[in-house]
């Protein structure tokens, strides 16, 4: 039986743009197909794009049905380094940080995070900088990897 990987994607890029575009969140401009910071545009930013990552097939049992794990990462990028007296990571800690809260909050008090009860669970499972605008550099970059788990 099929994942439904399109369906799990789109819903969760539906929960991130709902809650995280302007004027709900921090984030001028969202997509699912990645562009190079110097094409998004000044006034998109920050931007955030969701890119499929990594799956993982976990097996308990030899012929047993397998645990999916599929990762999903959300490229942030930022022009801030247009600015010589701001702190880069300040704003790039902030807008991982509204990432964050949106996956963590959003199965309300019982923490069920199932997209729509796509997956069984979903999780952010780090965070790395990927550019720092400092020095000559404009822009900032980053990844928040979330992990969601559904059964195959």
């Amino acid at each position: 039986m099929a994942i439904g990987r399109e369906a799990i994607y789109a819903a969760l890029f539906e929960l991130l743009t709902a809650n995280l575009l302007a004027p709900a969140g921090p984030f001028a401009f969202a997509a699912r197909r990645y562009r190079p910071a110097s094409q998004t545009g000044t006034a998109n930013f920050p931007a955030f794009y969701l890119i499929r990552g990594r799956e993982e097939y976990r097996r308990e049992l030899l012929y047993g049905p397998a645990t999916v794990v599929l990762q999903a990462h959300v490229r942030i990028q930022s022009v801030i380094g247009d600015d010589p007296n701001a702190v880069t990571e300040t704003q790039m800690n902030n807008l991982a940080d509204a990432v964050e809260n949106v996956i963590e909050n959003y199965g309300g008090e019982l923490g069920t995070h199932t997209l729509g009860g796509l997956v069984q669970v979903i999780q952010i499972k780090g965070a790395q900088l990927i550019a720092d605008a400092s020095g000559m550099a404009r822009y900032s970059e980053q990844t928040v990897v979330i992990e969601m788990m559904t059964n195959h």
